[in-house]
């Protein structure tokens, strides 16, 4: 089998030289050189299955060499890959695969090892119509643990679409071994032996799904749903593509949110909202799709404010074109508390929804119903220190300083690594500290955001002027 998905004439001459250098870098054991040729090869030709298994095997090869205790890389890792892990499940809710694949190979670089990763690489991969990178991202899974029923089941189901008829079949023969009479899995040995004995004749060569994968339109298609940059053309094809497949398969919502991502980024708000109306319709108790329809809006709105600020920065004199962006900005507001209170009625429990509605009260000077919101949503474990956060950001307008500490210190207490929303958090405390007039203690903490990174906000200035001020302080004394 090949070991390319991508015809080689398809392959840009940039990526096969990367490639190239990589396997050279991983002959000398320089693994991270190696893995970062790969991934830039990968970037430019996402579905060149040869340098996605090299890089694939380097990374093993790496974390297998490591000194450390493989539990406490694993635990660093883990941590470390939450935003990956966030923006993947984002991408993936838009119907956003090739950027979902691309979240997962970010959490794969520091583990490799990890197994839902891997799966989940695997599935975006199947989504993405690339069945030979899933076997090979659904194969490391299978070597970690080779007796789970869920992986015999979806090795079957990867091998199957990627061609590999006897090796789906002793996948589901082990499901079956434990399962005899199970279902899906005889069902599943029937279907490979009627395509096995269509491939021995060749009955129906032009079915198979490996040769509508090798036909040209169908592989150009495939090349521009996990192109990283797509120019216009490629959008218009693939809503195209996108619009046909969905009169076809009318009942489909994963193919009707794709489209609607298409359009999204195409910037055709309106029809990307039409299309996540449809889906709402076809599937009226999925809460993620009004979720997703409202960040459709909001773009819209966030578009037309950008338009509207390059229109008078470049017409300083229109006194209509400077207050277009804010009225503008005020529907928005209007549009997004209006929808979240909705919402949040509707689904109670849903506390990340809570959070975001709290934000926008916030965000409105409506502290005291944000306040209410950032307590509820404190108690959810994905959203407790940002609604902490923003709690005490609420105390702290409202004057009541003490409380406002009190939110932040105990937003602090759960945060280890020093990413972007605990510098935020310090800075936020260090504010705090400097209404209350302590200028030791503010500085105190500013200091900790300024040895890790002094370009934070204007952390460097306010370090500066509070040196002098608690110099002068001790100068007066």
């Amino acid at each position: 089998m090949a070991d390319a998905v991508q015809p080689k004439e398809a392959v840009p001459k940039r990526a096969v030289d990367l490639y190239e250098r990589g396997l050279d870098a991983a002959t000398k054991r320089n693994y991270d050189y190696a893995i970062t040729l790969f991934l830039q090869a990968l970037k430019l030709a996402p579905t060149l299955v040869a340098a996605r298994k090299k890089l694939r095997e380097i990374e093993v090869e790496k974390w297998n060499a490591g000194k450390s205790s493989v539990a406490l890389r694993k635990i660093g890792a883990g941590l470390v890959s939450v935003p990956a892990w966030v923006i993947a499940f984002w991408n993936e809710s838009f119907g956003q695969h090739g950027a979902a694949l691309r979240a997962y190979e970010s959490i794969l670089k520091r583990d490799p090892t990890n197994t839902a990763a891997l799966k989940a690489h695997a599935k975006a991969a199947v989504r993405l119509e690339m069945p030979e990178v899933a076997v090979n991202s659904m194969e490391y899974a299978y070597r970690a643990n080779p007796d789970s029923e869920a992986n015999q089941r979806l090795m079957g189901e990867m091998y199957r679409a990627n061609g590999n008829i006897e090796e789906a079949k002793q996948a589901w023969q082990k499901v079956l071994a434990k399962k005899p009479n199970d279902k899906e899995g005889l069902k599943a040995l029937h279907d490979l032996a009627a395509l096995a004995t269509i491939s021995r004749g060749h009955w129906d060569d032009t079915s198979s799904y490996r040769s509508s994968l090798k036909d040209e339109a169908g592989a150009k298609l495939t090349e521009k749903r996990v192109r990283v940059e797509k120019t216009e053309d490629d959008r218009a094809a693939l809503i195209e593509d996108y619009k046909k497949r969905v009169a076809e398969n009318p009942e489909n919502v994963d193919l009707v949110k794709r489209l609607a991502n298409e359009y999204l980024e195409a910037h055709r708000y309106d029809e990307a909202t039409a299309a996540f109306d449809e889906a709402i319709e076809l599937n009226p108790g999925d809460p993620d799709l009004p979720e997703l329809r409202y960040r459709v809006i909001v773009k819209k709105y966030d578009h037309q404010i950008a338009q509207a600020e390059t229109a008078a920065a470049e017409r300083p004199d229109d006194a209509a074109l400077k207050t277009a962006a804010e009225t503008i900005a005020r529907e928005k507001t209007r549009f997004m508390l209006k929808d979240l209170a909705v919402r949040v009625q509707k689904y109670p429990s849903n506390m990340p929804l809570r959070f975001e509605y709290g934000y926008a009260l916030m965000q409105d000077g409506r502290l005291d119903e944000a306040i209410k919101q950032f307590q509820q949503s404190k108690n959810s474990a994905q959203k407790q220190a940002m609604s902490l956060n923003y709690l005490g950001e609420c105390f702290r307008r409202k004057g009541l300083l003490d409380l406002a500490v009190d939110q932040f210190q105990a937003a602090l207490g759960g945060m280890y690594s020093m990413d972007s929303v605990k510098k935020d958090v310090i800075y936020n405390l260090a504010r705090t500290y400097e209404d209350m007039g302590k200028a030791a203690e503010a500085l105190a903490q500013l200091k900790i955001i300024y040895s890790e990174d002094i370009g934070f906000r204007d952390v460097a200035k306010r370090v500066e002027d509070l040196y002098k001020a608690t110099q002068a302080e001790g100068a007066a004394d």
